[in-house]
């Protein structure tokens, strides 16, 4: 499997809180052990995977601190190390794309990118709001576009041209 699908499915194993009995059938920590492996299999491709790597492994501390301790504090961290590697992911996609003559996935990255970053810098603006009630229309509009643009990002990783990217011969470590 590809390194980037495995980003892609790590990324969907960390989103879904799936729970039965109060007990969470697909652990972070899961998710972020197949995020990591998936970067290590691709970080010699651009600098920002690297960086993403780190990114990763605190993702996995966290998730290991929300299993022991079940904090609020824990979850927000995990998703702030999450949208860091997605930002990471799309950086690196952006310049290997445009290395290797690939001007769609490029150009989606960077539009993926942006999105990401407008969407959290707005979840954390609205974030002292989303106590009251009086902001429904705003919150759900949020809350649609945030599953958007995720479900793109996770679509990238998955696309056969990410694949290809990744399977041509990787840059020197600079």
């Amino acid at each position: 499997m590809n390194g980037f699908r495995w980003i892609g499915g790590g990324t969907l194993i960390v989103l879904i809180d799936l729970r039965l009995s109060g007990f969470d059938v697909l652990v972070d920590l899961v998710g972020w052990a197949l995020i990591y492996v998936g970067l290590r299999a691709v970080w010699r491709l651009d600098n920002a995977l690297r960086i993403a790597c780190g990114f990763a492994f605190l993702g996995a501390v966290f998730a290991v601190a929300e299993l022991a301790f079940g904090a609020l504090a824990t979850m927000f961290a995990s998703a702030v190390a999450l949208v860091c590697v997605a930002v990471a992911v799309c950086t690196a996609l952006m310049r290997v794309a445009g290395r290797r003559g690939e001007p769609a996935i490029e150009r989606w990255a960077r539009v993926l990118r942006s999105a990401l970053v407008v969407v959290t810098l707005s979840g954390l603006a609205l974030s002292p709001l989303m106590l009251g009630t009086y902001l429904g229309p705003a919150l759900v509009l949020a809350a649609v576009t945030a599953v958007v643009v995720v479900a793109s990002y996770v679509l990238l990783l998955m696309d056969r041209r990410v694949a290809g990217i990744s399977t041509v011969s990787s840059q020197s470590i600079t």
